[in-house]
């Protein structure tokens, strides 16, 4: 009988959607949970796998706003590189299983987990105070991936997993509801 109740299905989110206290403080625009994206993908009777935040295992809670001009370096790439090991491996499993592996979720603008636009800004050295919400450095969004799933795409590649990408825009949370249900509508 608990064959029956598996739907098959399996969405793979960047760990902020479903834990937004890994953010760097200030940046969490919606609550802990992104609600509205969980709600909808729970209600398509599919699995979620919550990818791990390459950020705070990399530099903690205490971190500040950085870019993926800051990120983009040898270190970060293979802490992402290490981080996602398991994860291409449970996939692989997955996929040999004959589960459906029908997406992975980024987040718009984030310099690790940014899909279609990610944050760049030219800065370091020094402390800088920032007054308010301003966490970040100025800089500006650009349209390439994130850091991590960069090399996340390279490694589902290298291992012959084909899945679709699909980009959260959090300050667009009804655009992305939208865009969000005909993405999994491919899928029902």
């Amino acid at each position: 009988m608990g064959e029956l109740l598996r739907s098959g299905k399996i969405l793979l989110l960047s760990h902020c959607l479903l834990n937004a206290n890994s953010k760097i403080k200030g940046a969490a625009l919606h609550g802990p949970v992104l609600k509205p994206v969980v709600r909808h993908i729970l209600q398509q009777e599919t699995g979620i796998m919550q990818l791990p935040c390459p950020e705070h295992s990399f530099a903690g809670g205490a971190r500040w706003g950085q870019s993926k001009d800051q990120y983009d370096n040898p270190f970060y790439r293979r802490h992402c590189s290490i981080i996602l090991g398991p994860v291409i491996d449970q996939l692989m499993d997955y996929h040999q299983q004959g589960y459906k592996l029908i997406g992975v979720l980024g987040i718009k603008g984030s310099p690790s987990c940014g899909i279609h636009y990610t944050y760049r800004a030219k800065w370091g050295g020094e402390i800088i105070p920032h007054s308010g919400d301003n966490c970040l450095p100025s800089g500006s969004l650009v349209k390439e991936p994130g850091v991590f799933l960069e090399i996340f795409q390279e490694k589902l590649a290298e291992a012959g997993l084909k899945i679709p990408f699909f980009e959260v825009a959090e300050d667009d949370l009804e655009g992305t509801l939208k865009s969000l249900k005909e993405f999994m509508s491919r899928f029902a």
